[in-house]
């Protein structure tokens, strides 16, 4: 018989029914009972040792989140706690002519380019090259660049896929290290490739030209897009080497221009990756359309074959993943590289309930169909649809994800990197630490006169809002994307300068070419605003119908004085003639922008929207910028019958405020929606978004959220999670803690009084705050100011602005209030009336009366009206 033990820990006892046990055997009884006691006590004391770490240790695993799409392993379900952001800025240093957008700036040789709306990679078109010599083989586009410090090192890419030639090539010009020009070649005519050129000093010679080349017979032809050049570091250009061409693509994308971080977002998807049927892309003839019974439940009434639900979800390369669905139909899951072009079609239709896939190295995309497939005409139902990471059998659950999405723009110096913004968190609200300062030059700025000056060019001068911290801390983009040279001595045009003794004040020298101001005329403040704004200047008189007619007609002083616009905002191709001063901006002008560095660092709330948690187990997670919350939509219905649009080409529809490349969601007083349908295109405002009549309540307030179309760099974001239960607990109380304390302000603010909170503004030109001073915006959209400023400056123009009220707080036209002001501290010093002076453009001016032309004081106290912009 087996001898009896303990049911616990094994001891042995003794079986007193059997004859062998008259007798105490030691070794069975005290020895093997003490071991087994000896080892539950230590298993025990692990245990119990183990818990109480978990109890008393505060332990958090650090985790970075690269940009892009990545699978994180998680030890256990937490949130994640964000201890960092850092900014970025890329320059490209073409501007934006390198978008493909407009034939005109380029050269060509032996070939002719055309936009080709069909093959590209960013905006609405990229270039067709064909050649045209008829010896030689070779076609090409060119350009100069004449911007650049021959001093330094720079990295040259394109987006090129060859067409029926024999191959494409992206080339600097001129003879380089070991008698070749630096190139890339493409010859795949499937898909774009992204190819990058090194330069360094050594390529550099008098005549610097980079070049599309085209190699083949007559007739034939390649495509360009989205070529950029950026001045990068040393060390960057040595790490060049080390990297994918996937690698240097994320890491340098196209921009236009100069762009931060703009908008970091971090998204975990669900365990389930498949969103709900409503946004699923029909696939097949619509004789048999699907039809949705529920978010996660749809039909599909086929009159012929293939015919279903579709989805294109964002995958990781070499990952392994399972769709499964309840069906009486066909399944097929396949991956697609970036640009959906089948990589492995993995059986193709499948008659079964789930299928799994190892996705392939260059896998950006699964392709997941659920239809009728080979089967014909009929009824299939589709029932809880789940696309899992790996193989393991889940229950079904509907997609949940969690988001931290972050509104602002986290800048760096240019080329090295340095003196980062940065994004921080404290009592569960996000901070930026400001190092970058910002201008965008408008008709808002004091433009104070022309300084230097020489032939073919003026220097105009200005002051920015804050100090700057010095010479060569800024950098100027021009209206047509080009980099201005820093440089104190200034001996021709688009150079920028920061004043030696004067760290607000900055210069900028414009070419008469640019201006239309002859050598012979100096122009006034406003005429220089007016330029700022997008109007060139010109003699009008005679038979001068434009600035160029003569060629480059300019105002000398005689004449008359006459302002026209660039129709495309960068090209000499005019509209608007007029002969009265311009006070508006031009149509399609994109102002110069001005970033510097800060003389001192500020510290900035900023908007944030969501909390980012980690499921137990694999999560795959998107990190990426251009995300924009809660966006305020207007939608209109085309007809009296259609839905409702927004972002759309339908008379009295909302625009989005940047292009649109997808919607996130749909917001209906606040609250999330499904069943919209999205268009998803480049052209227009980039996607659209469309709301069925029965599902739209004509009584609420929408709102959207979206990714822009434009691409801004990417960085990670640094965290981490709670690795024990005490940091978890901690974690949550403070949650709760900081929660509570948002409620309770949110409770104290339902008063009109109160809602949404008292704005304490940015004060400019001296003035600085008396008692409590600041607005707030009243449930019915009335503006209402308190307080008062002090020993500020009055402005006769508005010129010496006081602040600037945003979005969302401005009225529909020219407001002029009487206020209360004194020329002094005594209670016996003068009393008198200010007129308050607020525009749509949210400017706002303390001007003089008759009675009072000095002000030490302004009393703000009840000043409100209704807030239509």
């Amino acid at each position: 018989m087996t001898n009896p033990v303990t049911p616990n820990i094994g001891l042995n006892k003794i079986d007193r029914t059997s004859p062998s046990t008259t007798y105490f055997d030691l070794e069975k009884y005290i020895d093997q009972n003490a071991d087994a006691v000896d080892r539950f006590a230590g298993e025990t004391s692990e245990s119990i040792n183990a818990l109480e770490k978990r109890l008393d240790t505060e332990e958090r695993r650090e985790v970075v989140l690269q940009p892009g799409l990545q699978i994180v392993n998680a030890e256990r379900s937490a949130p994640f706690k964000l201890s960092g952001i850092k900014g970025r800025t890329l320059v490209n240093l073409l501007g934006r002519v390198g978008n493909c957008e407009d034939v005109s700036p380029w050269s060509d040789s032996g070939s002719t380019h055309a936009l080709d709306n069909v093959n590209k990679t960013t905006g609405n078109n990229g270039f067709k090259i064909t050649i045209t010599a008829s010896s030689g083989n070779t076609g090409n586009i060119f350009r100069r660049i004449n911007n650049i410090d021959k001093t330094k090192h720079y990295v040259l890419l394109a987006d090129l896929k060859n067409g029926n030639a024999t191959r494409i090539v992206l080339q600097k010009q001129n003879v380089g290290i070991g008698g070749s020009a630096p190139f890339m070649e493409v010859t795949d005519n499937t898909k774009f490739s992204t190819v990058a050129v090194k330069i360094q000093p050594a390529y550099f010679s008098s005549d610097d030209t980079i070049a599309v080349l085209v190699y083949g017979a007559l007739g034939q032809y390649g495509y360009a897009d989205a070529i950029r050049l950026y001045e990068i570091s040393e060390a960057e250009y040595a790490a060049l080497d080390d990297m994918t061409p996937e690698q240097v693509a994320a890491k340098y994308p196209y921009v236009d221009s100069v762009q931060p971080v703009r908008n970091p977002y971090a998204i975990r998807y669900g365990e389930n990756l498949l969103p709900p049927f409503y946004e699923a892309f029909f696939a097949g003839s619509l004789a048999g359309s699907p039809y949705i019974v529920s978010p996660y439940e749809g039909i599909v009434n086929a009159s012929g074959v293939n015919v279903g639900f579709q989805y294109w979800i964002p995958c990781v390369p070499n990952t392994e993943y399972t769709f499964a669905v309840e069906n009486d139909g066909v399944i097929a899951l396949q991956d697609m590289d970036k640009d959906k072009v089948l990589i492995n079609n993995n059986g193709g239709f499948l008659n079964a309930q789930r299928a799994s896939i190892i996705t392939a190295n260059n896998a950006a995309y699964l392709h997941i169909l659920m239809s009728s497939g080979p089967k014909g005409a009929g009824t299939y139902t589709f029932k809880n649809p789940m696309l899992m990471i790996g193989t393991e059998s889940k229950r079904f659950k509907p997609k949940e994800a969690s988001m931290l999405a972050l509104q602002t723009d986290l800048y760096a110096d240019p080329v090295s990197g340095a003196n980062a913004d940065e994004v921080f968190e404290k009592d569960g609200q996000y901070f930026r630490l400001a190092k970058w300062g910002k201008a965008t030059l408008t008709d808002k700025f004091n433009y104070v006169g022309i300084g230097g000056k020489g032939a073919g060019w003026k220097q105009t001068f200005f002051d920015l809002p804050s100090n700057t911290s010095g010479p060569y801390s800024e950098t100027v983009i021009k209206y047509d994307g080009k980099k201005l040279q820093s440089n104190q001595i200034t001996s021709s045009p688009d150079i920028s300068a920061i004043d030696s003794g004067n760290a607000k004040r900055c210069y900028i020298s414009i070419a008469n070419t640019d201006s239309g101001w002859g050598d012979n005329y100096s122009p006034t403040a406003d005429e220089i605003k007016a330029y700022f704004m997008g109007w060139m200047m010109y003699d009008g008189s005679g038979s001068n119908a434009t600035p160029d007619n003569p060629v480059n007609n300019f105002y000398n002083g005689t004449g008359v004085k006459a302002w026209a616009y660039r129709a495309d905002g960068v090209t000499r191709s005019w509209l608007g003639w007029t002969d009265k001063l311009p006070t508006t901006q031009a149509p399609n002008w994109t102002p110069y922008q001005l970033l510097y560095r800060l003389a001192k660092e500020s510290i900035e709330p900023i908007v944030s929207e969501g909390m980012l948690t980690l499921n137990e187990g694999d999560n795959q997670i998107e990190v990426g910028t251009g995300i924009v919350v809660r966006e305020r939509a207007v939608f209109a219905a085309e007809t009296p019958t259609s839905g409702y649009s927004y972002n759309a080409a339908v008379p009295g529809a909302g625009q989005a405020k940047y292009k649109v490349k997808d919607f996130l969601g749909v917001y209906e007083s606040g609250r999330p929606i499904s069943g919209y349908t999205k268009v998803l295109r480049t052209t227009h405002n980039g996607a659209a978004i469309n709301v069925p009549r029965d599902l739209f309540n004509t009584s609420a307030a929408y709102s959207v959220s979206y990714l822009m179309l434009d691409t801004s760099p990417n960085v990670p974001f640094t965290g981490s999670y709670a690795a024990y239960e005490k940091a978890m607990l901690q974690e949550l109380t403070d949650s709760v803690r900081q929660n509570a304390t948002a409620v309770s302000v949110l409770m104290n603010k339902k008063v009109d009084k109160d809602q949404p909170g008292w704005i304490s503004p940015t004060i400019m030109n001296s003035w600085t705050k008396q008692d409590d001073f600041g607005y707030v915006r009243l449930s019915n959209g009335i503006i209402l100011f308190r307080g008062s400023l002090k020993d500020g400056i009055l402005s006769s123009t508005d010129s010496a602005p006081i602040m600037l009220l945003p979005d969302g707080y401005r009225p529909k036209e020219v407001l002029y209030f009487p206020i209360g002001g004194r020329n002094g501290y005594s209670v016996l010093t003068g009393y008198g009336t200010l007129r308050l002076l607020i525009t749509p453009e949210g400017l706002v001016t303390l001007r003089g009366q008759n009675d009072m032309n000095m002000a030490t004081i302004a009393w703000f106290n009840n000043v409100s009206f209704l807030a239509e912009q």
